[in-house]
């Protein structure tokens, strides 16, 4: 039986109003350098209701390799293509934080 493919889910920015906040947000929503991602739904509706920046996340590409065996220079490229902020200083652990989350690092 051929696997059935799953309809994609709509997935949106929200911006913390709190500069660079880390910790969960409402509904569980884990932020990290006052970002966090979310699906359709009514938790998004609660971000937006209360003022938080909310935007569409354009489906991408899936990246060349996996995130682990990038370089520094390539996750930062990444991570700017993704619109994260990064500076001369950013480490490769902190970059794949902001790229595949503290829970998965």
């Amino acid at each position: 039986m051929p696997k059935q493919l799953e309809p994609k889910v709509a997935r949106y920015l929200v911006e913390s109003p709190v500069e660079n906040f880390v910790g969960v947000g409402a509904g569980g929503v884990q932020f990290a350098y006052g970002r966090a991602e979310v699906n359709e739904g009514w938790v998004l509706d609660w971000y937006r209701e209360k003022g938080f920046k909310v935007t569409k996340i354009e489906d991408k590409e899936a990246p060349a390799k996996p995130f682990e065996e990038m370089s520094v220079a390539e996750l930062k490229e990444e991570a700017i293509a993704r619109g994260f902020e990064v500076n001369s200083k950013s480490t490769k652990a902190e970059l794949l934080t902001m790229l595949i989350g503290e829970d998965n690092v």
